[in-house]
């Protein structure tokens, strides 16, 4: 057995992704055990016990390499199986299967079983295993699923928190599958951001769900893809030199931030669209820009309201590199290639109407995407980071509102079967920063954005949301009864 490093992101900031799925009912080799008990009160809920903590490794061992990378996240999914209330026995087969079929999967996905090395910038792909955790919910899925429920409740179904400021190897990928007494099943997923994005994430839950249906069915399922490790020979990992410092107090750390979730339904962005092209504006916004330009705008209202005056506000805008750069990508790539645009709203020469705000952001990802497709080598684009980093941070003045979104919608998550089904919800738990998330509904139509703020401005963002929603909903019904005349 040998052992090497890889990497496969641009650079290495220090977060994780975290979602959560649920899903309606329609031999594994543990490294390491510890002891893991603990119960986390929920407030309409009994408490969560976690029964079991282990390692799970690669049903067969790896290549034992180090993989070089740059990006840490976290994700939860919830797998509601069953209306009826089925028996434990029942339960810890499905967990059984989860961790064979888990165990399975890392045999492609060998450097998600690894530690990642934070000084060195690589994942040593040493087999210690995925931490997986069991946990007994003596609770009904559906109190979660119905309404909007309060997203520190959701935490609970995460693996445990990272100490990211330790300088220590850290597991790549975790996973906790928490059991409903309804039969339901929720598996929250932790992944470092520097080995993978929303769309490695995609992929990898998607084959394990793929090889769980397949136990004990076909055990020569054709994989979903064949995973690509190697940006890191086109992206080495590095330290973005020329970073500026960012003044004191410019992030939340401060504050209590709550994360809650926002529904826009068809017929909202149906109006919400009407509203953006009714100045005769040729703009025909998509659904994630009119969602998106409404969010922000509405965030600047806040902002005016609560210092008396209008701000200026950077937006910034996550976005994929996939498709947009010249580089020699394989489409399989596994790793992080996320880059953002910014958008600039100046109250001096900026109108705040839907549709110029729409047309900002729209103009902002062509240019941005255009400066990337014409990057010839890798320290252009190390350069481009390097800019919108000091553009957020040190070159931002105070008297300037950062809002950060990042969009998952196109991301086939509700498409994902464990075999009990698709997923019947998908949601996001708690965020360190004041950020707006979005997410497909799982009709397909609306858009679900999941809004970090502090505690001030969520009360004001709720008021506003509201009467907008009814709102908007009252004049596309009225649009509509006219059509039909």
């Amino acid at each position: 057995m040998f052992r090497t490093h890889h990497n496969f992101s641009l650079y290495s900031p220090s977060h994780s992704l975290q979602q959560i799925f649920l899903f309606q009912k329609s031999d594994l080799k543990p490294h390491r055990r510890v002891d893991s008990a603990k119960d986390v009160n929920l407030k309409s809920m009994n408490p969560v016990r976690f029964e079991d903590s282990c390692g799970i490794g690669p049903s067969s061992p790896s290549c034992c390499c180090k993989i070089k990378s740059w990006w840490q996240k976290e994700m939860c999914g919830v797998n509601s199986t069953a209306e009826n209330t089925l028996s434990h026995n029942e339960n810890t087969e499905k967990c059984d299967q989860l961790e064979k079929s888990l165990s399975e999967t890392l045999t492609r996905y060998y450097p998600l079983a690894g530690t990642y090395i934070k000084e060195d910038f690589v994942v040593d792909c040493n087999d210690e295993g995925v931490e997986l955790s069991r946990a007994k919910v003596n609770g009904q899925l559906a109190e979660i699923t119905r309404g909007r429920t309060e997203t520190k409740l959701l935490d609970a179904f995460l693996p445990n928190p990272l100490d990211l400021a330790r300088l220590v190897p850290l597991p790549v990928l975790a996973v906790h599958i928490n059991m409903f007494d309804c039969g339901g099943i929720a598996i929250g997923i932790r992944i470092l951001h520097n080995t993978g994005d929303g769309v490695s994430l995609c992929v990898f839950v998607k084959e394990w769900a793929t090889r769980n249906q397949s136990i004990g069915v076909n055990n020569n399922q054709e994989p979903v893809c064949n995973p690509s490790f190697e940006l890191g020979s086109l992206f080495p990992a590095r330290e973005l030199v020329g970073l500026k410092p960012v003044l004191p107090g410019e992030f939340t750390a401060n504050k209590k931030l709550i994360t809650k979730s926002f529904l826009f339904d068809g017929a909202t962005i149906s109006a919400l669209k009407a509203e953006a092209m009714a100045s005769g504006s040729e703009l025909k916004p998509s659904r994630v820009l009119v969602v998106t330009a409404h969010v922000w705008k509405t965030l600047i209202q806040i902002s005016q309201a609560k210092h008396g005056r209008l701000r200026p506000s950077l937006m910034s805008f996550a976005m994929s590199l996939r498709g947009r750069i010249r580089f020699n990508i394989p489409e399989n790539s596994f790793g992080t290639l996320v880059s953002h645009t910014t958008v600039r709203y100046k109250a001096d020469e900026s109108s705040m109407e839907l549709n110029a705000l729409a047309g900002l952001l729209r103009n902002a990802i062509t240019k941005t995407s255009n400066n990337y497709a014409k990057a010839r080598h890798g320290d252009e684009i190390y350069s481009m980071l390097i800019d919108y980093y000091n553009e957020i941070g040190g070159d931002k003045p105070a008297e300037v509102d950062l809002c950060r979104f990042t969009s998952w919608c196109g991301f086939p998550y509700y498409e994902i079967d464990f075999g009990w089904g698709k997923p019947g919800w998908i949601a996001t738990p708690s965020k360190f920063v004041e950020i707006v998330f979005l997410y497909d509904t799982k009709c397909g139509d609306g858009i679900e954005a999941w809004v970090t703020l502090n505690e001030d401005d969520m009360v004001e963002f709720e008021c506003r949301y509201q009467r907008k929603s009814l709102g908007t909903k009252a004049l596309y019904q009225q649009r509509s009864l006219r059509s039909a005349m």
